[in-house]
């Protein structure tokens, strides 16, 4: 009967140590694990928050160009209100417009046949 429980005792301590080991290694490979995870994380942490840096000075700078870009916008909407009355409401309807657009481009063109001397030559032969 000792010897059954010296046996019994053995395997059990065989068990128990393999056991024992094997809790070990995967203890060991999860430290292994966690410690390369938390580095992982750090470098993450360190590279979200440069990039957070980065972006919060762009936004900076977008706002400013965006601010700037609305004055300059406001300015020429103003200019544009000033210029428009005259340059839109001449008080004439279409046709009057065409008219006098003709009797001007028939003036230049009288005007570039005295400049060009074809009606001096005709004011001699009268």
């Amino acid at each position: 009967m000792l010897e059954v429980i010296k046996s019994d005792f053995a395997r059990l301590e065989t068990e128990t140590s393999a056991s024992e080991a094997e809790a070990q290694n995967e203890f060991e490979t999860f430290m292994e694990d966690s410690s390369v995870a938390k580095v992982e994380k750090e470098k993450d942490v360190q590279y979200n928050s440069a990039e957070k840096k980065e972006k919060e000075i762009a936004l900076v700078d977008k706002k400013d160009s965006l601010q700037q870009a609305e004055q300059v916008l406001g300015a020429a909407q103003a200019s544009f209100e000033k210029l428009k009355p005259p340059c839109l409401d001449t008080g004439m309807s279409y046709e009057e417009r065409v008219r006098r657009r003709e009797e001007e481009i028939q003036a230049l063109k009288e005007a570039l046949k005295i400049l060009g001397g074809e009606d001096l030559l005709a004011f001699s032969q009268e």
